[in-house]
Formats: structure tokens, sequence, C-alpha cells
């Protein structure tokens, strides 16, 4: 398992992960796709320069896309997908997570299981088929009631992969939303055969990094995810508190502690 942390589309977290030892990083592709494409290769430069390599994106809409939708709906998303897509291609990462809360919120009035057909639609004939063709593969993450009505935990989103039946579509566990949802180790572990990324904060601890005192939870989660055999990237995905610094370094020597012991 490697180890990364996001950085949405700002140089502030570079230089701490790359110090305090990380050798991965996760854009956010909407987020970038809001910049200038000087600003995209100057963020791109950094990293290297910090012997960063990108592993995954996240945030992969914009909180105004609509991806409940019919095929009218299509045209606009294969449209914002092709300009995120040429905006980022330098980047090493062929893997983008999607949350994108808002995007995929169902819209009032409508019946869920309308809307999960709805969705599956746009996943199977539009967003997947439309970034597989470019060589990117797609995760979808549990986002907590907070931040969207759709989709809250890895049981309700294995139902929506399996029902796309595409390779290039799997499962994002997303640590802190999923044990919000109420999944748990044994989830992860159910769900093995489908997990693609993962991303990870302390649900104990509101969203925070993880450090010391979270060690017990990281060492359960972490031997689930050796478990199912996973040997992809873990990000780090949550609020790095007051001090950048201090919390990439904690986060690390956790994480990388508990590898060692498993």
């Amino acid at each position: 398992m490697k180890l990364s942390c996001c950085i949405g589309n700002g140089h502030k977290y570079i230089d701490p992960i790359s110090t305090n030892g990380f050798r991965y990083c996760e854009p956010s592709l909407y987020g970038l796709n809001a910049l200038e494409q000087s600003e995209v290769d100057s963020i791109l430069d950094d990293a290297k320069r910090h012997y960063l390599t990108s592993c995954s994106f996240n945030g992969m809409f914009p909180a105004d896309a609509v991806l409940i939708c019919g095929k009218d709906g299509y045209g606009k998303l294969e449209k914002y997908l092709e300009g995120a897509l040429n905006k980022v291609k330098n980047f090493d990462s062929r893997h983008i997570t999607l949350g994108s809360g808002a995007a995929r919120n169902i819209p009032d009035g409508m019946p869920v299981d309308e809307a999960k057909d709805m969705f599956v639609e746009v996943l199977k004939n539009c967003v997947v088929p439309y970034c597989a063709s470019r060589g990117y593969r797609v995760s979808i993450e549990p986002l907590r009631v907070q931040e969207t009505n759709f989709l809250h935990n890895c049981r309700e989103i294995s139902e929506i992969v399996n029902k796309v039946g595409d390779p290039a579509l799997g499962l994002c566990i997303d640590y802190y939303h999923a044990i919000l949802g109420g999944d748990t180790d044994q989830t992860f572990r159910d769900l093995g055969y489908m997990v693609r990324h993962v991303h990870t904060a302390s649900p104990r601890r509101n969203r925070l990094y993880p450090d010391e005192s979270d060690h017990a939870d990281v060492k359960s989660f972490f031997t689930a995810l050796k478990d199912i055999g996973y040997e992809g990237y873990i990000s780090l995905e949550g609020d790095c508190g007051p001090d950048l610094y201090v919390s990439t370094l904690n986060a690390m020597k956790v994480m990388a502690d508990v590898l060692l012991e498993i």
C-alpha cells in the first residue's frame, strides 16, 4: 500500500507532504479545471520538484454539474470532462474518484429507485466510457448525509457498480464517510473485489488526519485492506487542522508504523 495526500488545487500541501515522506499526491479535478493552464502546469512542476507523483484525482465534478439526468444532459457532462481531462493530461494519474456530492444529489420529489436507474445509465453510457476511452478509471466514494442525499456507504455504491458492470468503474473506500454511513471493516472485506482506491481520515476526531490516537482504527482498517489484497494508494482526505506540517507528519508516522505491523 502506498501513502498519498490530497492537495486540492494549490501549492500549500506540496512541500509539507514531501518533507514528511509522502511520494504521491491527489489533486482535485474540478479544482484544477477552474485554473488557467499556466497555473495547472505550475502545480505539476512544483510536485515534480518535490518528487511527488499524482496517483488519482478527486473532486470529479463541480457543484453545478447534474449527474441525475437523462440523455439530454450527457453532452454537457462530456463537454466538461473533455476540458478538464485535457487540462490535466500531463499528470501521471489515470484514476478519478467520483464524490461530487452536490452534483449527484437526487432532485426534490424524485423517487430513489428512479434516481438510481438514471445514475446507472449516466455512468454506463456517458461518464465511465468517456473516461475509459481516454485511459482513466473511475471509482465512486460514499459521502456523509450532510454532503449529499445519495449513496452514503459502500454497500449502496456496490449496487451501482454491479449494475453498471464496467471494469473501468470501481469503489473508493472513504474511511471517514463509510464508517459514518454504517460500513465496517467486514463490509470492506466483503466488497474487496471492487475496491480501486482509498481515502482516509479520522471518524472519531471529526475528519482530522489520523494521528497516534487513531492507531487502533488505522490498524484495523489497514488490516482489512491487506486481507483483500489491496496494494493501491491510500490518500489523506480531510481536515489538516491548524498546522499542516505537524498533521501530515503525525499521519505519516501512524500509517507507516501500522504498515510495518500488519
